[in-house]
């Protein structure tokens, strides 16, 4: 079974945009209901987005499950967000493989 590391993820993230919007709403999925409609981390629970990033990461999220594509500048914002999750994608990935 292949097993993905954290460089692996954000390597995906960085040249492909199904691997950035995947990332994105993979993380949202994570919030409990109540953060993703605040907007902001309430559970100290290691899932999602930290309180520094729920917001903007969320309205990111939203966006695009309004069926939205996000701009370049929003990409590069949210490539550079997503590097400190990788870890938990590549988690996430790896326990959906087993």
């Amino acid at each position: 079974m292949k097993r993905w590391t954290k460089e692996e993820i954000y390597a995906g993230i960085t040249v492909d945009y199904r691997w950035l919007t995947a990332a994105i709403l993979t993380l949202y999925k994570n919030q409990t209901k109540e953060e993703q409609e605040r907007k902001m981390t309430v559970e100290s629970n290691r899932r999602g987005y930290n309180g520094c990033d729920a917001a903007f990461m969320s309205s990111l999220a939203q966006w695009l499950l309004a069926g939205r594509e996000l701009s370049q500048k929003q990409q590069s914002a949210a490539r550079r967000v997503l590097r400190k999750y990788s870890g938990q994608l590549a988690k996430i990935a790896n326990s959906l493989t087993k």
